[in-house]
Parts: structure tokens; C-alpha cells; sequence
């Protein structure tokens, strides 16, 4: 399976904390479009249901559009309001509770990025064994893996040491290859 480029800008999420970090290294002038996010997105496209947890209440139906370590982004036809605190349910998977970061409006409706407090899962997500080649792999690739499969390597990569030294070690050897064919 061929490995395909990372948007320009996406960096590999990163297991450790580094939200209180100077960036690494600047974008580049002649890159206008460059994602400025500091963690990477996996991109899907799940059914969800949202409900607000504030005074104000509702439920509604929403399209989860990607997630990443520490937020997860999802397009609603209702505006959230900054700072509500949410229930997202991926039916028979997980449950997600987070905070409203934003909302903007879309042609469609919204678009809401949502901070991740915790999830629970329909069943369980660790089963003590450690994250097979090819799951790890896609995860790297940030393809080929549903909102419940990317929770729930991201809960264990923050978990298990082993696992979270083999993510490094791939991803370092990664970037290598990726600085090498963008050189030739």
C-alpha cells in the first residue's frame, strides 16, 4: 500500500502534552494555505447525536467530520454557542462529553469544534492487547479508520508506553521518508 503525503502543514499528533510549547519550526511565506492546527485531524465521516448539556437543552443530529488528540470537529444544522458543555453519541460505539470551541456557520449549517473531556465506550476499547501493525499504521496515515477505532488508539497510545515508543519510532522514520522524497 502506497503511502500518500500528509496535507502540507498537518503534523503526526503527538502522545506527549506539548500545548504549552513554542512551535517547533515556522511555515513557510510561500505557503498561505498552511494548516496552522497543532495537532493532526483523522478525517471521517460518522453519524452522531448532540445533545447540550446547559440550561438550554436539545438534542440533535450531526455528522462527526474529524477528530484528533484532544478535540473532535462535527457539522450541525443548530448554532451550539461557545462554551456549551455537550453529550456526542457515535451509536453503539462511544460516548463523547466536551465544550463547544466554536461554531461557525456553513453553507449547510455549523460547523462546531468540540474539546474532549472524556469518552466511554459501548464496549470496552482496551483489551489489554497492544495496537496491531496495520491499525497503527493507519492511524499514522490518519485514513482508513472509523471515529470509534481512532478514540480508542488515541486512549491507548496515552496509556501504554510500548505502544506509544513504537508510535515514535514509526513516525520518526516516517517524517524521514517524507523529508527524503520532498528533497529529490
Amino acid at each position: 500500500m502506497p503511502i500518500e503525503p500528509r496535507p502540507v502543514g498537518a503534523s503526526r499528533p503527538s502522545i506527549v502534552d506539548e500545548s504549552n510549547k513554542a512551535p517547533q519550526a515556522l511555515k513557510p511565506a510561500f505557503l498561505p494555505t498552511a494548516d496552522k492546527r497543532r495537532e493532526a485531524r483523522y478525517p471521517c465521516q460518522d453519524p452522531a447525536k448532540v445533545r447540550i448539556l446547559n440550561d438550554s437543552g436539545g438534542i440533535y443530529f450531526a455528522t462527526l467530520v474529524d477528530i484528533s488528540r484532544s478535540g473532535l470537529c462535527i457539522e450541525i444544522e443548530a448554532n451550539l454557542g461557545t462554551g456549551a458543555k455537550v453529550e456526542i453519541t457515535l451509536p453503539r460505539e462511544a460516548i463523547i462529553f466536551g465544550e463547544v470551541r466554536y461554531c461557525r456557520r456553513t453553507a449547510p449549517g455549523y460547523q462546531a469544534g468540540i474539546f474532549i473531556e472524556d469518552v466511554f465506550y459501548a464496549h470496552r476499547a482496551d483489551t489489554g492487547e497492544h495496537i496491531h501493525d496495520d491499525t497503527l499504521s493507519h492511524y499514522l496515515e490518519s485514513k482508513g479508520l472509523g471515529a470509534r477505532e481512532i478514540l480508542s488508539v488515541r486512549d491507548h497510545l496515552l496509556h501504554c508506553n510500548l505502544c506509544s515508543a513504537r508510535y515514535d519510532v514509526v513516525a520518526k522514520l516516517q517524517d524521514r521518508h517524507d523529508a527524503a522524497a520532498m528533497d529529490r
